[in-house]
């Protein structure tokens, strides 16, 4: 049993290794960017704009007529209503819209920000759920959620292969030990941070 066992999931920890690490590089990639913002430019080009739609409409419908008449894409967001003036976000990774509609008249200013490479990686590596306007940010979040349970899969098999393995377990247990460290470690400094 355990001959066929060790072969088996050392397959299982190789495939989801491959597949789990393209997403995990990325995530480092953007960590990397949030953490260091000044390395590489993430700062938006600005287009702002001016369109008609009807007055008096409630937040959502108005998101709904820039979606269909304007074409706009993104989350709605952030939705503020003062004094007859309704401001709100509409956002997708790479670009976001800030809306300023007129109740009273249906004017709408807006602000397109629109983020390079580097910055799209950024909101992807801060978009969560599956509630997304957009099919293929849905799309994004499920294989996120697959390769969260592969990484799991990929430590509990990880773990398996190393403790059978009998002379490699003291250089094991220290490799834990410090990885577990620095984990919580850098855990406990964010939050204190």
């Amino acid at each position: 049993m355990k001959r066929k066992l060790y072969p088996m999931l050392r397959d299982v920890h190789l495939t989801v290794g491959i597949f789990s690490m393209l997403f995990v590089l990325m995530y480092a990639w953007s960590s990397l960017q949030i953490a260091h913002p000044t390395w590489m430019n993430t700062k938006p080009v600005t287009t702002e704009w001016t369109t008609q739609i009807g007055a008096g409409l409630a937040p959502r419908d108005a998101a709904m007529a820039l979606r269909t008449g304007g074409g706009l894409e993104g989350d709605l967001v952030q939705i503020r209503q003062k004094d007859g003036r309704t401001q709100f976000r509409m956002v997708k990774p790479g670009q976001m819209n800030e809306i300023d509609y007129d109740g009273a008249t249906g004017t709408v200013k807006g602000k397109l920000n629109r983020w390079g490479f580097f910055g799209m990686m950024n909101r992807m590596h801060t978009a969560s759920g599956l509630w997304h306007e957009l099919w293929w940010t849905n799309i994004y979040g499920v294989v996120v959620g697959v390769v969260s349970a592969g990484l799991f899969v990929l430590g509990a098999t990880g773990l398996y292969l190393w403790f059978v393995r009998k002379k490699e377990r003291k250089l094991g247990i220290v490799l834990l030990v410090l990885g577990l460290a620095w984990g919580l470690g850098t855990m406990v400094a964010m939050r204190i941070a």
